[in-house]
Formats: C-alpha cells, structure tokens, sequence
C-alpha cells in the first residue's frame, strides 16, 4: 500500500502533512472531484489549520482547470460546508479539514449537490482517478473563482430552529479548542443576549493544548474545571471542525451524548409526531426509549456520518444522532451541525426553567452508560472476534458495525474506527456495578489477547 492508498478514509481523504496530504496531492484531489462528479459550481472552504492555506489554492485550482467555477467561502467549520452547498444550490462543496485530528494532519471532507457526503462509489472513483497514471488534461473552458461570505446567512438558519425571543440569558462556558466555530456563536450570543464566556477562542492551527477533540475524557477537564470555579448555566464545546457538539452542566459535570440526543428526539417528535429518527448503534436503550415513549419510529444505523445520512435521505427522518456528538437535522439538508442542538437545549431549559442536570437527571439515574473508550490496538478485529466468544454466549448479537452484544444486563458495542486505527468500545447498562465489571472484563480480554 502506497502513502496515496492511506490517506482515502471510509468516507473521507485524511493524512500527515506533507508527506501524505500535500499541495499535488490536493490539485489532483480537485481534478478527481471533478471528473467524478462532474460539477458545475462548488463551494471550498478550509479550518484553521496553517497547511491548509497551502492546500485550498492547489485544490482550487485543480477545479477550475477542470471547468469548475468555484466559491471560496474561507475559514469555516464543516457544518457551514454542508449549508452553503444546500443553501445556495451548488454542484457540490469540499472542505480542507482533518476534523479533530492532531495538527500535523490535514485531509478533505466532501459533499454533492444537496448537501449530502459523497458515498463509497464516488470516494472510490475519486481514488482511482488521483491513483490513475494517466490523468485528464486541462479543460478548453476554465472555471472561474469568486468569493462569498456565508455567515450572516448561516447565522440566519441557526436562529430558525427555535424562538429566539423565549431564550433566557444563560451564562455559558464556550470552548472552541481553537477552531474556526466562535464567529458564528458570538453573533449568535449577540442576538440572543448570552453571557458567553470564551475558553480556547482564538483560531489556532497547531492546537497548542493537543488535539482537539472533546470526547476525549482528558481534554474534557479543563472545561469541567473551569465550570466549577464559575458561575455558570451551561457548559460547551466543539471539535476542532465543529461537526460535533459536547455539553456540560454547570456544575461540571460531562453529559454524555446519548441523554442529550434522547432530549432532543423528545424535543423534535413535540412538532412533529411519528416522525422517524435515526440512532447509531453503539449507545442504543437511552435513546430507542425516550423516541418510542414520544411516539416516534426509533431507527438504529451503523455508525459514521455518510450512512447515517443516506438512511435519513431514506426514511426521511427528521432527526438523528450519534453518541460521537454528531446531531443531524433534515432541515439541514440531512447534514449534521454543532451549533442546532446547543440551541434546542437552551430553548429546553428556557421553556421548563430547568437546568440540563435536571433536564437529563430521570435519563442518567434509569440508564448508566461508559461513553466512548479508545484501546490502540495493532489487530481490532482480532480482539473483537475474542470478545464476542468470550461475552457473546446466549446473547442476542448484531454484527452490522463490528459487534453489539444486548443481554438483558447491559449492552455493548465495540468496532473499529472508521478515521482512526483504534478500537472503539462503548458499554450501557442499568446498574453502575455491572457496567464497571463489564468494562474491567473487557479491558482484561485486550490485555490477554494484545
């Protein structure tokens, strides 16, 4: 396997820069997302980090001598990607961005015409053209490029999700692990009439304080620390792209993903009744429940943003969820945005005059669940395979994404990461003890087995 081999993702193009992801690698990316998809208009953005200000022109110009035009929306967080694709009708859009990987990474997010993530026969046309040893020569007609800012537009969407006017004034803790979220959400605060309080806001490509990923249980401290000394309603944070949201109640205290898309499916089904959502499988009996007890169509999907779309698109589901901390609307165009679901639950809070600890209290005494645990491993699914048939006898078992494993005790998911080379374990439970004897059974598996 080559170095261009490794850099294409399940459903993205991820690597080191430069010696993965570099300034040909993106010009040829550019002429492959042109000859595959064959585009009209599209939009390019990048985050914040230094490479891709070296990257963005190489791929822009890898589109305009395919015939493209291209739209420069500039320094932007993922999700803005996906609206201006949907918003403004374009042909499709690519974002420079390694999402929360460490700095020393860069790679490229995509989306068609709608908004929708290109599927795995796209992303592997587009493979096969830049490993192609006879590539397409310069189109006769260039495309053209301009710029355009999206954000008062972007701003705009955000605030049709709730009533604007009903929202108290909460004081919030807002984190953006130096990515590009905080122009929007200081507009929005503006609006609102927040108190925000900035932690890590300014934009910073290297990511001084490690990578920027909130799931992460020791990047998580910091905010839970600053909570405490604060007088604080309500806690935020944001990947490094901000794709995905993490809240925090006041108190400090990280609320795991799961509560939070319960809450919401109960919130969404209050205007839309019936309606299906879709849930990923690796936190599953929080989530299923609270949609069903709202009279909703509870869906489960295997993980990974593309999939989790392309079953919206499917079912027309209004609403899905991830206990990553992706949060996926249909008025969004299917798409997944980290700022809607902050939004939903001060509106929450507002209308009961309930803080989230109380909000998510019932959910998170009734379910016990072990967040997202990471075990670098050199063989996952070797170990997966060890797990099932030492945990998996006289259990109901679901090998859709790696393996669920659901007895009537606690159920578990563990598969391998889509983005990373690591194993992915994520266990619920009613009863704190079995959860914790669970993972301990799991830990020494790897241990015996690594």
């Amino acid at each position: 396997m080559n170095e261009l081999d490794k850099i294409f993702k399940a459903y993205d193009v991820r690597g080191l820069y430069p010696g993965q992801v570099n300034e040909q690698v993106a010009y040829l990316i550019g002429r492959a997302y042109a000859a595959a998809l064959k585009p009209k208009k599209v939009a390019v953005g990048r985050d914040v980090r230094a490479s891709g200000e070296k990257l963005k022109p190489e791929l822009i110009r890898g589109l305009i001598e395919s015939g493209v035009d291209v739209i420069d929306i500039g320094v932007i967080t993922t999700d803005q990607l996906y609206f201006a694709v949907g918003n403004y009708g374009y042909g499709g859009g690519i974002s420079v961005t390694a999402s929360h990987n460490p700095s020393e990474y860069n790679g490229f997010k995509f989306a068609e015409a709608g908004g929708a993530p290109l599927g795995s026969e796209q992303l592997e046309a587009i493979k096969d053209w830049v490993l192609a040893k006879h590539q397409a020569t310069v189109a006769n007609k260039q495309g053209v490029a301009s710029k355009k800012e999206i954000i008062e537009d972007y701003v705009e969407h955000l605030l049709s999700y709730v009533d604007a006017g009903k929202i108290k004034p909460y004081n919030i803790l807002a984190n953006a692990n130096f990515g590009a979220v905080g122009r929007g959400v200081d507009i929005l605060a503006d609006r609102l009439g927040l108190k925000l309080e900035h932690l890590n806001w300014e934009q910073d490509g290297t990511f001084p304080k490690g990578p920027p990923n909130p799931l992460l249980p020791e990047n998580r401290a910091e905010m839970s620390e600053a909570l405490k000394k604060g007088a604080y309603d309500l806690g935020v944070a944001w990947d490094a792209d901000a794709d995905r949201c993490f809240l925090f109640a006041g108190d400090g205290t990280f609320i795991p993903s799961c509560y939070i898309i319960a809450l919401l499916s109960e919130e969404v089904l209050k205007k839309q009744p019936g309606a299906k959502i879709i849930y990923d499988l690796t936190t599953s009996w929080p989530i299923k429940q609270s949609i069903e007890s709202a009279g909703g169509v509870a869906i489960a999907n295997r993980t990974g943003h593309t999939f989790i779309k392309r079953r919206m698109r499917e079912e027309s589901a209004v609403f899905a969820g991830e206990s990553s901390g992706h949060y996926y609307f249909k008025k969004s165009f299917y798409a997944d945005n980290g700022i809607v679901p902050l939004l939903l639950v001060m509106q929450l809070m507002s209308r009961g005059d309930k803080s989230l600890e109380e909000l998510v209290a019932p959910l998170m005494q009734e379910f016990k669940v072990s967040g997202e645990i990471n075990f670098e491993i050199a063989n996952p699914q070797k170990i997966i395979t060890v797990i099932e048939h030492e945990l998996g006898t006289g259990a109901k078992i679901d090998r859709t994404d790696g393996v669920v494993i659901e007895t009537k005790d606690w159920r578990m998911s563990v598969r391998s990461s889509n983005t990373e080379p690591l194993m992915r374990l994520n266990a619920e439970s009613r009863s704190q003890d079995k959860l914790d004897r669970l993972i301990e059974r799991v830990q020494e598996i790897i241990r015996q087995n690594s």
